[in-house]
Parts: structure tokens; C-alpha cells; sequence
């Protein structure tokens, strides 16, 4: 598998999107255990040109790329309740931004895992938020509840014409690459890194800490 570069960093094969206005994301899902020997999935930074894994969608509409060291422009999502949540409001805390769908294997596979992360540290003052790929909200309010997940997840404002549009515009702002994404932004609300693919323990802890340093070192 070819290793990837910059500032985008992962490890498993992720579901590569082939995002469509109008549509929820097409999986195009790549098994590790089963396919990893023949598999070389391309990878890239956000710095480099627009990935192969994200050709379905035309250039000339694709949203401009937040860059680690950016700020993330302020966008508006709705939680599973319909009620509009603001990322702005979320300033002041370490957040981390996990960009899944239902139908990505390795998504759900990590789902446990940012679910016991979020236990660990949110006294900490983390915020954890999963935004989902685009699919209707009785399918993924069903989906959280039967996995007991707590933390907050966003999608689509009720009514968002055409459907998924929403939440394509957020996933193209954090490079339209791939799911599962999570992203890592401080206090500021500034992006500092992007994980590819099913993350582990091991780089959820090592990208918390440099997001959230001066609240675990006190004043």
C-alpha cells in the first residue's frame, strides 16, 4: 500500500467517495484483510493534485480545500433532532470532525473506538463529531442508536435541496478524498491534521494531544 505523504496521514484502506451533487457518496469500499497483498491505493496530501479517488466529482464545483494551519470556514449541519448546529459554536474546545457513512466498513469499525475516545477525554473539554455522508436521518438515528453512541453526530438540514448537498460541501472542504476521514482542529479552529482511513488509538491520542495541549497542561 503506498504510504501516505504530508499532511494527511492514515494506515487502513479507506471506502474511497465518488461524491455526486444530489446523491449521497457511492462507496467504492476496499477490504484490508481480504484485498490489502494486491491493493495500492493512492494517497495524497492536501497539498497535492485532485486525488483519482474523487474523480466522479466535476473540478469546477469542487469547494475550495481547508490546508492544515487554515481556519475551517464556519458551516451549518442540523443534529439528529433537525436542530441547526453551527460549527463556529464549537470554538474555545479541541474538536475532532469524523466523516463517515453507515455503508463504510471501516467507519464502522472505528466507531467504538472514537466512541470510548470521547468517554476518555470530554471533561477534558474535547468535542467529538461525526458527520454523516449524506443519508437520511431515520436510517443514521437508527444506525447511532443501536451502536449507543453518544457523541454529537450532524447531517443535512431537514429539507437541504438536493438531498446530501449539505454535508458533500463539508466533506469537499476537508479534501473530498475518502471515508473515513477524522480531522483534528484546535482551540482556534484551525485544522492541524487529517487521518485517512480507520484510525487507531495509538494516532487519536498523539493528534489530541498537540490539539489540546494547553488545556492538559493547566494554566
Amino acid at each position: 500500500m503506498t504510504t501516505l505523504r504530508g499532511d494527511l496521514i492514515g494506515q487502513d484502506a479507506p471506502c474511497a467517495g465518488r461524491p455526486r451533487r444530489g446523491t449521497a457518496l457511492i462507496a467504492l469500499c476496499f477490504f484490508v484483510g481480504l484485498t490489502a497483498p494486491a491493493v495500492d491505493l493512492p494517497a495524497q496530501s492536501f497539498n497535492d493534485p485532485l486525488s483519482p479517488l474523487a474523480v466522479g466529482l466535476p473540478s469546477a464545483t469542487r469547494q475550495p480545500v481547508t490546508r492544515p494551519g487554515e481556519k475551517v470556514p464556519d458551516f451549518v449541519l442540523a443534529d439528529l433532532n433537525g436542530t441547526p448546529r453551527r460549527f463556529s459554536s464549537l470554538a474555545g474546545h479541541p474538536v475532532i470532525v469524523n466523516l463517515w457513512a453507515t455503508w463504510c466498513p471501516p467507519c464502522l469499525a472505528e466507531m467504538p473506538l472514537l466512541q470510548s475516545f470521547y468517554e476518555q477525554h470530554k471533561d477534558e473539554g474535547l468535542l467529538l463529531v461525526g458527520i454523516d455522508a449524506g443519508e437520511p436521518v431515520h436510517i443514521v438515528r437508527e444506525f447511532i442508536e443501536s451502536m449507543d453512541i453518544t457523541y454529537a453526530v450532524w447531517l443535512d438540514p431537514p429539507g437541504t435541496e438536493p438531498p446530501g448537498s449539505a454535508t458533500l460541501e463539508v466533506f469537499e472542504r476537508f479534501g473530498g478524498i475518502g471515508l473515513p476521514t477524522t480531522v483534528f482542529i484546535d482551540e482556534q479552529g484551525v485544522l492541524r491534521k487529517a487521518h485517512l482511513g480507520e484510525i487507531d488509538r495509538k494516532s487519536l491520542e498523539e493528534q489530541y494531544e498537540k490539539i489540546s495541549g494547553s488545556r492538559r497542561s493547566g494554566p
